[in-house]
Parts: structure tokens; C-alpha cells; sequence
């Protein structure tokens, strides 16, 4: 392998153009496992539950930083969902041994699919790996700021029940080369998908060039917000949006980044958020007791350098910052549990400052957003018209269920091609 590199107390074995090439012509040569037997196996191994045992999980806490406490409720919710799988596989089709079976035809893989993973949330790159797996996929590319013990414990798993697993290829970002040999990764496989921020996006699929027939999918940074309606309970909605903005350190690309709230609910809104902000447990991330985690110095600074004229309403980890419109934090997603508070008016409609809030980004949408209020019609009437792959009532950005899409889509059924039969 490549020459090794160091991260978060880890030593990375570096993926360079050797091992890229090696993986391809390893994804060439090998034929797809039977995905009856993909998915039975991997709903064996969420129902088990313990390819990661608790000493694992108290390691990767003190030394990423997240929180013991979320470590343990997202890998839950991870096997919980793969424990359901032959009851999930069945939007798509059934699983046959050619691939999954529907009234009109069959869904199968493609040669291979690149991942990249950003972020350092340690379900996602199972999450991501089972996905790949149902959709008979590859290869997969990994960026070196993604904690990498989870993943490989996922994949070691699989391959001592018999499957066929992806090429796991740790790429160390911080090398020059390191966008050229994704880049070729994606020109050499049938379809993609990157996670990560619009300027990570754009430098990875800018640089690679791929046939027309390649299918590009993007998993933008999210964005995501919430709305306070003027019939809402201010202390509800503080519960609400400070749990989509302190959960896993802010970290997720489903955090809340943005919050719309009358005016006159501000006062009562924001004593509630400091309030409960302030009951935040704070301490080692390892300790169960801790809520919020092990913050990045880099991420702070990133966050202060778009603060500007921003009035700071509270400061302790959590940061929440009361805006004026086009404010770069209202805007953009930071690596950072911190809101942006922008009140509003009686005569100003909250979905469409909400809306225009995303305009500027490559992907003029959020993913998900939270309506919070007392009246379900009302928030059924406005849920169509909020830019949003996914709203919520009363629940926090972060209250997801990996069953459901992923800014609107099923991504192993887009790993896939569909092939209709006509009798």
C-alpha cells in the first residue's frame, strides 16, 4: 500500500494509484453476490448487533470526539435498520438471484460505485457500505477526515459470514494527488455518489470525466433549519431546535443551521434555548453522561470567520447568532452546532425566507426541515411549499429513520439500473 498516514490516533494504510488500480480490476473480475443472500446476511448482522462491541464505541468516542451517549443510539438506529431490510428491499422489488424482481422488470447493479465520505459520523460509513451491498456495488473511496474504525469492523463482519465485500480504499485528502485518483475511480465506474459540501462536490466531479451514461449522485451539505410558527409553545420549539443543533456536535448534514421564529416569540424563544443549552452536560465524550462532545478548534474557527456583524445570543458550545438576511451563517452549512436566529414579522411569510435562504447554494433546497407549531392542518397546507426533501412536525431535523430516504432518494436503488421485461 501507499505510505501511511496518521488520524485521530489511528494509522491509515494510504490508498495511492497502485491500489486504486487494484481495485478496479478487482471490481471487473468479481462476480455479485445473490442479493437474497446480501440482504438475509446483513439482516442477520443487525439483529446480532455485535460487529461493534461497547469497547469499540468507548474508543472511538475519546478519540473522534462525538458524544458516548449518541454513539450508541445511532448505531441502534443503524442495526435496527438493517434488521429490517427484507421488509425495506420491498419498495424496490424482490430480491432473485439476477436481482430485484418487480411486475415490469428487474433492478441490478452496475459494475462499480465510488463512495466518498465526509464527516466523521462513524454510522454513516456502514450506513453507506450496507447500501452499496444491496446495490451490488464495488469499490469505494474514503476520504481521510472519516473515522475509519467502523467500517472496517462492518466489513469484517461480512466477510466472516461469506460475502463478497467492497474494496475499502482510505485516500488521504491532505495529498496532492488525492482528487486526481477519485476522479479516476469515478471515470472507471458506471455510477457515483459523493457526500460532502458544494465546494467538495464541485472539485471532485469538475476534475473527472465520465461518459454521459455515468450516473452522478450528489449528497449535498445540508442546510437544514426550522421553522417556528406564531401558534408554537416557545419552549417545545427551543427543545426541538436544540437538539437538531447540539446532536452529534452539530456534525450531522441534517443538523439544524437555521431558524425562522416571529418576533414575537423571539424573547420568550431564545430564554428558552439558553436555558436548556446551559443544561447541556458537558464533559469527556467517552463519559454516557456527556451531551454535547469533543468540539474541533478548526471547526470554531471556520464558524467565527463567517460571524461578522452577527449579534451573538449565546455562546457555550452551542452558538446561536440572531441575523439579517444573506448572512453567510443563514446560508451556509458549518461544521459547528450553531443556529442562525432570524426573526420575522407579521406580514412576512417564513417559507419563503426560508426558500430564499437557499437560493444561492448549488442545490437550491434544504434536506430537511422542521414546522414547529400547534396546528397539524396548518402545517400540512405549508409542507408542499418549503424546499425541503423531507419536513418534519414538532420533530428536530436530526429525528430521522434510515428507512426513509436521503434527500429524496433510496440510494442502493440508485445504484442500480433498471431493465424492464416486456412478455
Amino acid at each position: 500500500l501507499g505510505q501511511a498516514f496518521a488520524f485521530g490516533g489511528w494509522t491509515i494504510p494510504a490508498a495511492g494509484p497502485r491500489e486504486v488500480a487494484q481495485a478496479l480490476k478487482s471490481a471487473r473480475s468479481r462476480p455479485a453476490d445473490d442479493p437474497r443472500r446480501v440482504v438475509a446476511t446483513l439482516a442477520e448482522v443487525g439483529r446480532a448487533g455485535d460487529w461493534i462491541t461497547e469497547a469499540d464505541m468507548d474508543l472511538i468516542s475519546a478519540r473522534v470526539g462525538c458524544a458516548r451517549s449518541y454513539l450508541g443510539q445511532s448505531m441502534q438506529r443503524l442495526n435496527d435498520w438493517l434488521a429490517a431490510l427484507p421488509d425495506n428491499v420491498a419498495r424496490v422489488g424482490t430480491p432473485t438471484a439476477d436481482g430485484y424482481r418487480t411486475a415490469t422488470g428487474l433492478w441490478q447493479g452496475g459494475l462499480t460505485t465510488t463512495v466518498v465520505l465526509a464527516g466523521d459520523a462513524s454510522a454513516l460509513g456502514p450506513l453507506a457500505l450496507a447500501h452499496m451491498m444491496l446495490g451490488g456495488a464495488r469499490t469505494v473511496a474514503k476520504g481521510s477526515r472519516f473515522e475509519p474504525l467502523a467500517p472496517v469492523l462492518f466489513l469484517r463482519r461480512l466477510i466472516e459470514l461469506g460475502l463478497q465485500v467492497p474494496d475499502l480504499l482510505f485516500i488521504d485528502t491532505a495529498q496532492p494527488d488525492a482528487t486526481a485518483l477519485t476522479a479516476r475511480l469515478i471515470a472507471n465506474t458506471q455510477q457515483s455518489v459523493v457526500y460532502g459540501s458544494d465546494a467538495t462536490l464541485k472539485a471532485i466531479y469538475g476534475s473527472a470525466e465520465v461518459p454521459m451514461t455515468h450516473k452522478r449522485i450528489a449528497f449535498l451539505s445540508g442546510r437544514s433549519g426550522a421553522i417556528v410558527l406564531d401558534d408554537a409553545d416557545p419552549d417545545a420549539a427551543a427543545a426541538i431546535v436544540l437538539r437538531g443543533v447540539a446532536e452529534d456536535r452539530g456534525n450531522r448534514c441534517y443538523s439544524t443551521k437555521k431558524v425562522f421564529v416571529p418576533e414575537e416569540l423571539c424573547d420568550a424563544f431564545v430564554a428558552a434555548f439558553v436555558a436548556r443549552a446551559e443544561a447541556l452536560r458537558r464533559g469527556p465524550p467517552e463519559d454516557p453522561a456527556t451531551d454535547i462532545g469533543r468540539l474541533l478548534p478548526d471547526s470554531r474557527r471556520v464558524t467565527e470567520a463567517r460571524i461578522g456583524a452577527a449579534q451573538v445570543l449565546y455562546d457555550r458550545e452551542v452558538l446561536l447568532l440572531s441575523v439579517a438576511d444573506d448572512h453567510p451563517l443563514l446560508v451556509e452549512e458549518m461544521p459547528y452546532p450553531v443556529c442562525a436566529l432570524r426573526p420575522y414579522g407579521p406580514h412576512e411569510d417564513p417559507v419563503a425566507l426560508f426558500n430564499r435562504a437557499a437560493r444561492p447554494t448549488e442545490a437550491p433546497s434544504a434536506l430537511a426541515v422542521s414546522v414547529i407549531g400547534a396546528d397539524r392542518a396548518r402545517f400540512e397546507a405549508l409542507a408542499p411549499a418549503i424546499g425541503a426533501t423531507k419536513v418534519l412536525f414538532n420533530r428536530a431535523t436530526v429525528d430521522l429513520d434510515h428507512a426513509t430516504t436521503h434527500q429524496g432518494l433510496t440510494l442502493f436503488r440508485e445504484l442500480m439500473r433498471f431493465k424492464e421485461i416486456c412478455a
